[in-house]
């Protein structure tokens, strides 16, 4: 059911419902008291098992999916330490992220008040802890070397262990200026000689890196290679030229 105002000099006005479909309202009063449920979005991890926060480094606020908006609803994000104590402190929030001082637990608390004035709060705690576990990652880290015109087959990430929350690697390729990105990728054609470095990159939430290089050697081709897929026709002609 939807309700239209034309011709109004006023932001907000009352009015009562005496019928709907044919069913007497004109002795119920419908009133809205309840804020709805806020979700937060945990993304990859879940309201169990997310990462903890580490001393001295940003840690991401995971984003909250708040209902149908309107046009006066407000939401509010705090992070707070000593929540329910008479010591609750305030802690700063840059770039959606916060950063423990100390080792203690902290209050993300996330409000929503909808257009009717009703408040919902919704907390999650984080626990900050003073050092990040290390991250280990074990790759073959033997130089390589190859033809130009050939494909490097890239070592794979045998052991990955330790870090804040999942630990993603990202691979690339370095010659010069020139990186090229490799995620994902099992092979890389190489088209030019010359001394590359190929690096393997893990990151946790939290930021802490862990790098692991490869030197590749790239020379010279001793056959004639196609830079790229070449295309032939199906039949050729006795004593015909082709270019």
């Amino acid at each position: 059911m939807s309700i239209y105002a034309s011709s109004y000099v006023a932001s907000a006005f009352r009015f009562n419902i005496t019928e709907i479909a044919g069913c007497d309202l004109s002795e119920e009063y419908l009133t809205d008291l309840n804020a709805s449920d806020i979700q937060v979005d945990y993304g990859e991890y879940t309201k169990e098992s997310y990462p903890d926060a580490v001393v001295g480094k940003p840690y991401k606020i995971f984003p909250s999916n708040l209902p149908i908006s309107y046009t006066q609803t407000k939401s509010y994000v705090n992070v707070y330490t000593g929540y329910e104590t008479n010591m609750k402190t305030d802690v700063n929030i840059v770039n959606g992220c916060f950063t423990p001082n100390w080792a203690t637990e902290h209050t993300i608390e996330y409000t929503y008040v909808d257009v009717f004035g009703n408040a919902k709060i919704k907390t999650v705690i984080v626990n900050a802890k003073a050092e990040s576990e290390q991250i280990e990652m074990v790759v073959d880290t033997a130089p390589l070397s190859l033809e130009v015109g050939h494909t490097l087959s890239l070592p794979t990430v045998t052991q990955l262990n330790g870090g804040d929350g999942n630990v993603k690697v990202t691979v690339f390729l370095n010659k010069g200026d020139t990186t090229t990105e490799l995620t994902g990728k099992t092979t890389h054609r190489i088209l030019e000689t010359g001394e590359y470095k190929l690096v393997y990159v893990a990151t946790d939430y939290n930021g802490q890196t862990l790098e692991k290089e490869v030197s590749v050697t790239a020379t010279a081709s001793t056959a004639p290679m196609f830079e790229n897929t070449p295309v032939f026709a199906n039949y050729y002609l006795l004593g015909g030229k082709y270019f």
